[in-house]
Parts: C-alpha cells; structure tokens; sequence
C-alpha cells in the first residue's frame, strides 16, 4: 500500500519545543483518509509526490539526492531525546559545509546531554581536496590528520561527508500514511515550495526507526521543492524509553544549494 505525505499549512516550531497546532495521533494501522482539497494534478511537485502527499518516500529521497549531487550546500541537523523533566538524555548537532565535488568539506559536530561523550562533545573535520583533518575540543584541544589501517592520511571520500542524509529522510518519512498539501510559494526564478504535513503516522514504523520502544504522537513536517530539493525536515514525537516518557526531536535543514563556500578553520595551520 502506498503511504502518503501531506502539506503543512503553517510553518511549526518542532525541533525542541512543541508544535503550534495539535499533533496528529500516531496509529499502528494504515487507515483510509480522504484527503482536503489540493493542488491541481498538473501541479505535482516532484517525483514520489502526488497533489496529496509522498507516494513514495525513497522516490522522493533519491530525487533529493539527485538534485544535490555535484551541486554545494550547507546542511544543519539536529536530533534530541528527552525526558519530561527536560534533561537531554543525548543531543546532536552537526554543521556541515560541502562543495560541489565533496573533496572539500567542513563538519562541526557538537554532543551534549547524559550519554555525550565525555572526550569529544565538540568535534570538526576538515577535508582541504587530499586528506582529512579533525580537532577534538575538550579541556585541551587535539589537532589531527585522520588516519587509515595502513597510517596513511584517508582522502575526503572516506570521510564523514554524507550531506544528502538519505537514510534519516527515509525513517522520518517512511511511517507517514496520510498528509495535507499546500504550494507554500515561488522563488522569483519560478521555483515552487510545498509544505507538506502528516496527518497520520504509523507508531510502530516510526518507533522501529527512531531510539524508543513505543510512539504515542508524532507530527512530520516538510518542505520540498518542484525541483526535487528538500529544503527542510521536522519531526516530534513522544514516547517511551525503559518505561520512560520521551520527546524525540529531529530537523534537518538544507540551504545556499549551489551557492555554499567551504571555509578553512584557523586551526589547521597547527596540524
């Protein structure tokens, strides 16, 4: 059965705080929605979509991933898990910076919360087009080449450059079953932005593909380009965690496509 994304009409706060508009209930079963009125079939905004949502989620991840490829641009991602208290059981954040062909990259990766590593809670790689450089921030700082098996500095294509993030896309996308769709607008060069919104999800996808054991609610936000290009993901749910009630939060963010200048740290004139 085809699962089916639909557009938000209202851009929502739902990385670290909750949503404006009530969430939609997360169900385990695959109802039948009649979905409200949308935009025209001729104005379908890409591949895996349909004027009332995602028909296809890895459709649209690899059309996403088409669109980006030797193309640059700079990628935020957040993800946060919870307790109701507010104490961050983990949080990441990564920055990342690619240029067209990848072999030169800049990713900052920071960790807090109770499981953060204790000795590398703020990390950034550099890739300079020949080898990978990393720093370390703790309570001293360490600069170094990354190195392989064989003690030889890797190139930028074994590094952790990965800005499609298509895996991430494919989970949070995957358990959405219904949605609504609204054309958000046009850039002035005739480029169309939708807003897509879930109003229906899937618990036990969403939970198979996120850190807890059960799903209660969850709200799937996103906002897609006619040309392919995801310019943004939010996801908010609450769970169970070892009995525990959890928020789960999870944005990502692309932007400058094709316009992205990867800038050298001061740091690495030490390395």
């Amino acid at each position: 059965m085809s699962r089916r994304l639909a557009v938000l009409a209202v851009a929502l706060a739902l990385v670290v705080a909750g949503c404006t508009a009530s969430a939609p209930t997360a169900s385990t079963d695959s109802p039948t929605v009649t979905p409200a009125p949308v935009p025209t079939p001729d104005s379908v905004p890409g591949p895996g979509l349909s004027p009332v949502g995602i028909e296809d989620p890895e459709a649209v991840v690899d059309a996403h991933a088409r669109a980006l490829r030797d193309r640059s641009v700079a990628v935020t991602v957040e993800r946060s898990l919870s307790y109701a208290n507010g104490t961050d059981r983990t949080y990441t954040r990564v920055v990342e910076h690619a240029a067209a062909n990848r072999s030169r990259y800049r990713i900052s990766v920071t960790h807090r919360g109770l499981l953060a590593p204790p000795d590398g809670r703020r990390v950034t790689y550099f890739a300079d087009g020949t080898r990978v450089l990393k720093a370390v921030v703790t309570d001293d700082a360490r600069y170094r080449v990354v190195r392989g098996p064989d003690d030889a500095p890797i190139r930028p294509a074994e590094g952790p450059v990965a800005p499609v993030h298509a895996a991430a896309l494919t989970d949070i996308f995957a358990p959405v079953e219904s949605t609504r769709v609204e054309l958000a607008g046009r850039s002035p060069d005739g480029v169309g932005r939708y807003r897509l919104t879930a109003t229906e999800v899937n618990a036990s996808v969403l939970a198979r593909n996120q850190p807890v054991e059960t799903v209660r609610r969850a709200h799937v936000e996103t906002v897609v380009t006619d040309r392919g290009v995801v310019r943004r993901v939010r996801l908010r749910y609450v769970g169970t965690l070892d009995g525990r009630r959890v928020v789960g939060t999870q944005r990502i963010v692309y932007e400058d496509v094709g316009n992205t200048t990867v800038r050298r740290p001061a740091w690495t004139t030490v390395v």
